[in-house]
């Protein structure tokens, strides 16, 4: 604009632009030119600069509908992985939004367009269920649809929210989800949102390893936190909560209400696995008994009490969900600060507290389920990683913060895939058979079970073996794909090497395998040390992660070492104060064995003595030179007169140092003196070896 006078106006198009509702600020400024040569202002001063600029703020009205965002769960546009929504064949899923109205009335009919992506079919749009409505300017007003019952397992579908006036006019906005609906899904996870990106994890695991997911917010538990919907789910995961969820949103009390809780654990007697990460604020006086099984949860978050590495007892290192977790991972875990801030306490009793709710007790026990796979140390009563079997399913709970990225790599590590191990693992029923050692398997050494195992599953006594003896271990199962890992501890290595200081045990995968036991010792005469031990342990699993585990002490000690009872041989001769007192009688069968029979003449002082002479007997096990005998337990039967029956035995013991003969004085005639009727008696001997062995 030029030549324009003072106090002149002038109108002035400048552009068109087309405006969206809402609300905008338009800036007009003019620029003095008095640098330009040749016009009458050139270097003239300006006067005054405040009319240079003039300001206009408007707004732009929609005359449209707007569709604020309907019910679908918000997990559908989740940026990791959008999730799936389950299909009943009783409940159906109701489809709500809500509407706010422009700057005129308007009549309008609001609708749902359903249309499946794979086939491309499309059904007739569906009306809301109060349209068509009419709506004063700015009016607010709620669209509900009939629920949709022709969901088809695996489909995709885009579900489209839109609304027209009367006269089929489109009015404001389109709202659309893609959604894809399963009779099944993987995982349920019952929770809103955390930090540190924890979840955004558990669905990045989830999407590589093909799994299936829902996220139910607390605003949606009302609905579909029910046996219906749940019952089409494999897992139900209960996340790690934040701080703003446990005090704020009342995550644990919530979800400690009755309903919710029977929910849960019929969820589990119906065959599907809860997990649950829990953390410090799990459990505080505010939520007390609000968790499964009335769980007691300890806060270790304050400095001192936090359980690091060395406080770990890895007490199950072969289960599936410890499978490629290396031993230094729980090194750096949370930046190598610690492991855990929290534990599971199972100090406290009660018929419906863990671990007797999982199916009676720890797995040591015939029927017990609760398997604790990382313990304290310190204390078996504190537990940080355990499951537990319930009914046909089951509970893994675990107080490390799993779902953290600088506690667990994603799916596919080879160092700590702790994360997507207890995302894919189930608890499901023991097989048939697989109890406790002793009930339905057995350890064995050379191809014999070593003793009966105890009420625990655990072969509680001392195996003793010689010097550089060779043994074969393995096991008898009725149930079939076990796999066996063996762990050896104490004096040597599985190849007699000693163990280096920060080596606790040495480990062997084979199903059976044969190891030499020597702690060298060149002073002893053996060559190898006396009394040394080493602690057998036994893993046994199956492909669905069931564990039976147990241990057998060895010791090398050539005198109690005993594969072979000893022998009793006895000789019977007269005494030579009784000269011609003893003769043969002929023999009795007993037992498919011929015994000789004495015939014993008493003395005229109604007396006589018998000498009976062990000193043959011998220990197959003993040293040369050596019988190996340190007892003979001597014991008479049936000595009473032929007319005075009586069950009145004799029992003599004498060591070895008292000898190896004995002595004894009948008294008693046993025989009719009409010669019809005898009564025979009988002398037992059992010797007894080093090692308490009895002879058979």
């Amino acid at each position: 604009m030029t030549n324009l006078d003072a106090r002149e106006e002038v109108n002035l198009t400048v552009g068109t632009h087309d405006f969206l509702q809402g609300i905008y600020r338009v800036d007009v400024m003019s620029i003095f030119d008095n640098v330009t040569a040749g016009n009458d202002w050139t270097n003239v001063a300006e006067v005054t600069l405040g009319n240079n600029l003039s300001r206009v703020i408007f707004e732009v009205a929609s005359v449209d509908v707007t569709l604020l965002r309907p019910n679908v769960l918000d997990c559908v546009e989740d940026v990791s992985m959008p999730c799936a929504y389950p299909i009943d064949n009783a409940k159906t899923h109701q489809f709500e939004l809500e509407l706010i109205n422009g700057v005129l009335e308007g009549d309008y009919n609001v609708f749902m367009q359903i249309t499946d992506v794979g086939t491309g079919i499309a059904e007739t749009p569906q009306t809301s269920t109060n349209s068509p409505q009419t709506l004063a300017p700015h009016a607010r007003s709620n669209a509900a649809f009939q629920p949709y019952t022709g969901w088809q397992d695996g489909h995709t579908y885009n579900i489209e929210f839109y609304a027209e006036l009367i006269d089929g006019t489109a009015s404001g906005n389109v709202r659309n989800f893609t959604i894809t609906f399963y009779d099944n899904i993987d995982v349920a996870i019952l929770s809103g949102t955390t930090d540190q990106n924890r979840l955004e994890k558990v669905k990045q695991d989830l999407d590589a390893m093909g799994m299936t997911y829902t996220q139910y917010r607390q605003a949606d538990w009302g609905t579909y936190f029910d046996d219906d919907w749940l019952s089409h789910y494999q897992k139900i995961l209960l996340p790690w909560q934040t701080d703003a969820n446990v005090i704020g949103g009342s995550y644990y009390q919530e979800l400690g209400e009755t309903g919710l809780q029977n929910t849960l654990e019929n969820f589990m007697l119906a065959g599907g696995t809860v997990e649950m990460h829990v953390g410090p604020n799990a459990e505080s006086d505010s939520d007390a008994g609000k968790l499964l099984y009335e769980m007691d949860i300890l806060n270790r978050d304050t400095a001192g009490t936090q359980i690091e590495h060395d406080d770990l007892a890895i007490i199950d290192p072969y289960h599936p969900l410890l499978a490629n977790v290396s031993p230094t991972a729980w090194l750096g875990m949370n930046n190598g600060d610690h492991v855990a801030n929290a534990a599971l306490s199972t100090a406290t009793t009660g018929l419906n507290k863990l671990p007797n709710a999982c199916s009676g007790g720890m797995i040591n026990t015939q029927q017990g389920r609760f398997h604790s796979i990382i313990q304290h140390a310190d204390d078996s009563t504190i537990t940080l990683l355990a499951t537990c079997g319930i009914g046909s399913g089951g509970l893994i709970v675990t107080t490390i913060d799993v779902e953290n990225p600088s506690v667990s790599e994603d799916f596919g590590s080879t160092a700590a895939p702790l994360r997507s191990n207890l995302l894919k693992f189930m608890v499901t029923p023991y097989p048939l058979g697989f109890g406790i050692a002793g009930a339905g398997w057995d350890l064995t050494i050379n191809e014999e079970v070593p003793t009966e195992a105890n009420g625990n599953g655990v072969y509680d006594f001392t195996y003793y073996m010689k010097s550089n003896t060779a043994l074969t271990f393995g096991y008898n199962s009725s149930v079939s794909g076990l796999d066996a890992d063996w762990h050896i501890s104490g004096a040597t290595d599985w190849e007699r090497n000693l163990f280096t200081p920060n080596q606790d045990y040495a480990h062997r995968a084979d199903e059976s395998h044969t190891a030499t036991f020597c702690r060298i010792d060149t002073q002893d005469p053996s060559g190898c040390r006396q009394d040394a031990v080493w602690t057998i342990t036994l893993f046994l699993h199956d492909a669905e992660g069931h564990t039976r585990i147990t241990t057998i002490e060895l010791s090398t000690n050539d005198i109690l070492a005993d594969s072979s009872p000893p022998v009793a041989t006895v000789t019977v001769d007269e005494h030579p104060f009784y000269p011609d007192s003893l003769s043969d009688h002929g023999t009795k069968t007993v037992g498919a064995v011929d015994w000789p029979i004495h015939l014993a003449k008493l003395s005229s002082s109604n007396d006589v003595k018998v000498k009976f002479d062990a000193c043959a007997s011998q220990d197959p096990d003993a040293p040369a030179g050596e019988t190996g005998i340190t007892l003979y337990k001597w014991k008479v039967l049936f000595d009473y007169p032929w007319n005075a029956v009586s069950d009145q035995n004799h029992e003599f013991e004498r060591t070895s140092a008292m000898g190896c003969d004995w002595t004894y004085t009948f008294w008693n005639q046993t025989a009719d003196p009409s010669g019809f009727n005898e009564n025979t008696i009988r002398i037992e001997l059992v010797v007894v070896d080093r090692a308490g062995r009895e002879s058979a």
